[in-house]
């Protein structure tokens, strides 16, 4: 009893990294609350509490595509194609339901002319917590600060200007870390705690030597939070990079106890061999999310979007099939791994340290 009480208060600690704890409480009505039970019970124990499960988390593909060309995404080699801010607002409408939203998937936000408008609708018109990861290469930051998401992370994989734009190919890092720190300095003037601004850290075996390195960076720079993201393996995906090994592993956890009072960091471990600070057991997005590209097709997660034929059918064209098949998905999940998710270490995680 007493294993399952701290499983619950782990899983709701866990929800509550990305972000700002106040506002996401703020933004939590009933409906949502609800939406929040129907999929925990139904990822923790197969119970259905809804025939037609509402998302928690939608990530909606506001640009397919990308000015860099990262290793560990290839973003860049795609067509680039964006959504319109009314196509943005129709997908806000229909999910004003859901708690969180990602305006992003494979691409880079804010390459689309109108990213703040769309974050300002879905934050201050519908309430929801939109959270963004950006390369930090072309933002406005008073645009930024005034749409209001509740965080908004720089990816910074190397703070070594040569390793980094290896990495991030066609980045410079000293472009995004000055991009960092004018967000910063806006912030302080418009005397807006909003957003929360963080790093977000792919870790790789090329990289972790640099772990510490990346902290100093961004505490030097105002930035008090910081997430150590696994590089993503699977069957189906041709990724670089190394998973990196255990000692890696370790030293990000000495830093979380070095630096406590200083920064929060945060380690999100997509393997057996280690929880961190990520769910166990069968996989959160399944039962929680819902992603749809820049075309209108919905997908369970975002890292389907490498299998685009692979989908639920349009959201415009084909709403009640999309619920539909999004429920008979979740419905069956536990019984037998859905051939979608062949070859992905989420399905379930037994990590449990």
């Amino acid at each position: 009893m007493m294993k399952k009480i701290e499983d619950i208060f782990k899983d709701f600690r866990t929800s509550l990294i990305r972000g700002e704890v106040k506002e996401i409480l703020r933004k939590i009505n009933k409906r949502r609350l609800k939406n929040i039970v129907v999929s925990y019970l139904a990822r923790k124990s197969g119970f259905m509490l809804s025939d037609y499960p509402r998302p928690v988390t939608i990530f909606i593909e506001t640009v397919k595509g990308c000015n860099f060309n990262c290793v560990m995404c290839r973003a860049g080699e795609l067509t680039k194609s964006y959504m319109s801010f009314e196509t943005f607002k129709k997908l806000a409408d229909l999910f004003h339901d859901s708690l969180y939203v990602f305006p992003y998937v494979v691409g880079e936000p804010m390459l689309n002319k109108d990213i703040y408008k769309m974050i300002k609708y879905s934050s201050q018109v519908k309430k929801q917590v939109v959270l963004v990861i950006s390369n930090f290469s072309v933002i406005s930051p008073e645009e930024l600060v005034k749409s209001e998401p509740v965080e908004v992370s720089a990816s910074i994989d190397s703070v070594n200007p040569e390793k980094f734009s290896k990495i991030r190919v066609n980045g410079n890092l000293n472009q995004v870390l000055g991009n960092v720190e004018k967000l910063i300095e806006v912030k302080k003037n418009l005397r807006s705690y909003l957003p929360v601004v963080s790093f977000n850290t792919t870790l790789m075996r090329e990289n972790s030597d640099e772990v510490e390195d990346i902290v100093k960076v961004g505490i030097s720079m105002g930035v008090n939070k910081f997430y150590f993201q696994t590089v993503f393996k699977a069957d189906f995906l041709n990724i670089y990079g190394e998973i990196p090994e255990l000692y890696s592993i370790e030293r990000v956890r000495e830093l979380k106890n070095k630096y406590k009072g200083k920064a929060k960091i945060f380690l999100i471990s997509y393997y057996e061999y280690e929880r961190g600070d990520y769910f166990s057991g069968y996989c959160q997005w399944a039962f929680s999310s819902l992603c749809i590209d820049v075309d209108g097709y919905a997908f369970p997660c975002y890292i389907l979007f490498s299998q685009r034929q692979k989908n639920f059918g349009n959201i415009f064209t084909d709403y009640d099939k999309v619920m539909r098949r999004r429920a008979e998905f979740i419905k069956n999940f536990r019984k037998k791994r859905p051939d979608i998710c062949e070859g992905c270490p989420l399905y379930f995680r037994n990590a449990s340290h």
